[in-house]
């Protein structure tokens, strides 16, 4: 069980980190419709797709997280608030990486394909925008939907990125996510 909950908690940083550089696109969404789509549905049409990587933890989980022996009280209250994440990544190519790693920082630009097709097939009514951000090296659009008074999602759609996170949780709440994760990642050893 411990391992597990490291494996989650170095993988959770990849999908809250909003990756910038891109040099090759996605040419054509699983699935791709007019019809705008619902979140859990927009998912696993591209979890189908072996260039992308799918994460969810549901509730249960991270129940199970309170029950371990070594999990340390702002651990617990924070895992007591979240109903589930799921995290779609869109995987790079070894001769992807390899550009990015070889390129100036400068001249690396986004591709906007995958961002685009999310944003013009996922059905986002009901939510409220709280960032968006749009240039040639970053795309990001951060959104939020209120189900109750302790029911919230936040929802971060990137270049490469599909982040949902839902529970009693606050933008203080992902901070401190953020915050226990990069803690977690510094920990492990490469």
């Amino acid at each position: 069980m411990k391992k597990l909950f490291i494996i989650i908690m170095v993988l959770l940083p990849i999908g809250l980190s909003a990756q910038v550089a891109s040099s090759a696109g996605f040419t054509s969404g699983p699935g791709s419709t007019n019809a705008k789509t619902r979140l859990s549905e927009l998912l696993n049409q591209y979890s189908s797709d072996n260039r992308y990587s799918l994460v969810e933890i549901g509730e249960d989980m991270f129940k199970a997280f309170c029950e371990l022996e070594n999990a340390d009280s702002t651990s617990i209250a924070l895992f007591k608030k979240i109903k589930s994440v799921k995290m779609l990544d869109k995987r790079r190519t070894s001769g992807e990486q390899e550009a990015i790693d070889n390129a100036d920082p400068e001249s690396i630009q986004v591709d906007p394909t995958f961002y685009n097709q999310v944003i013009e097939n996922l059905d986002i009514t009901g939510y409220t925008q709280l960032l968006k951000a749009r240039s040639n090296r970053s795309l990001v659009l951060f959104l939020k939907k209120e189900f109750g008074p302790a029911d919230n999602e936040f929802l971060l759609i990137t270049d490469r990125n599909v982040i949902d996170i839902r529970g009693d949780i606050k933008i203080k709440t992902i901070y401190q996510m953020e915050e226990m994760m990069g803690y977690v990642q510094q920990i492990l050893p490469n």
